[in-house]
């Protein structure tokens, strides 16, 4: 009988040895490996979470992009046909001259 006596309490030293030693790898795991790796996921999301904001913003704009260019054509050709229908002068700098010192002489005398 004691035989058996001191083998059950050999199993319930080593289940209690297990068993502790299970909750010390289970600390460890999640210390160790499932914390550090969750907070990667974590940060990983928010940047994807960023990128895809970032990729939003810029296919708006891409988007009203054909539109300005052609609003720029036809303002081109605006001005252009304006540019076309207004006539040249080619002024001498004597006239431009003579012309401003009599603004000079009437506005000083």
């Amino acid at each position: 009988m004691r035989a058996l006596r001191t083998q059950a309490e050999w199993c319930a030293r080593v289940q209690l040895i297990l068993g502790v030693a299970l909750i010390i790898v289970l600390c460890g795991f999640v210390a160790l490996i499932y914390r550090p790796s969750s907070e990667r996921l974590g940060s990983l999301r928010r940047q994807t979470d960023e990128q895809r904001n970032k990729l939003n913003v810029n296919l708006t704009q891409v988007q009203i992009l054909p539109h300005v260019m052609t609003e720029v054509a036809k303002m081109q050709s605006q001005l252009e046909q304006f540019d076309k229908r207004l006539p040249r002068f080619d002024v001498p700098d004597w006239v431009v001259r003579r012309s401003s010192s009599r603004i000079r002489a009437t506005v000083i005398g």
